[in-house]
């Protein structure tokens, strides 16, 4: 595989994988809104009923917050949603754009963080009993993988040419 079809590949991955992060961030339920009225009012109607149900309810809208955190960076938040596309882009239109090894290293440095992140989506959805986005994070996680495979290619076939 020559150098020029690696950069390209990766470039594609990366782009398409942050077209994938994107659709998964707008197809996931809210987190936040899933917490039950009750939950949210503890002084509410909960009162008449059980006694323990607000205390149960609170610290489950709590657990939900941080569950949205993977390695304590919020994955939910639109400033990380589009740090992470602007990010991608850069990388992609540079593998595209320019063939040299530090290109291909910070592509491949990139991929390999991605990729960790995804890593802990896929713990964090499968531990929310959401197979679907966790098969879809997985798929994010696969492209990343090869992107940082094939800039790896990128950056040894650069160093022999």
């Amino acid at each position: 595989m020559t150098v020029r079809v690696a950069s390209r590949l990766a470039a594609v991955l990366f782009v398409a994988s942050a077209v994938l992060f994107v659709v998964g961030v707008v197809v996931e339920p809210d987190s936040h809104a899933d917490v039950p009225a009750s939950s949210a009012d503890p002084g509410g109607h909960g009162e008449g009923g059980e006694e323990g149900q607000p205390e149960a309810g609170t610290p489950a809208h709590v657990e939900r917050s941080e569950n949205t955190t993977v390695y304590g960076i919020d994955m939910e938040s639109s400033g990380t949603v589009a740090a992470a596309v602007v990010l991608s882009v850069l990388v992609a239109a540079a593998l595209w754009l320019r063939e040299s090894r530090p290109v291909a290293f910070v592509a491949v440095a990139a991929a390999v963080a991605f990729a960790a992140l995804d890593v802990g989506e896929i713990a964090r959805q499968l531990d929310a009993s959401r197979s679907g986005m966790a098969l879809l994070a997985g798929t994010v996680a696969a492209g990343h993988v090869a992107a940082a495979w094939l800039g790896s290619v990128a950056w040894r076939g650069q160093a022999s040419a």
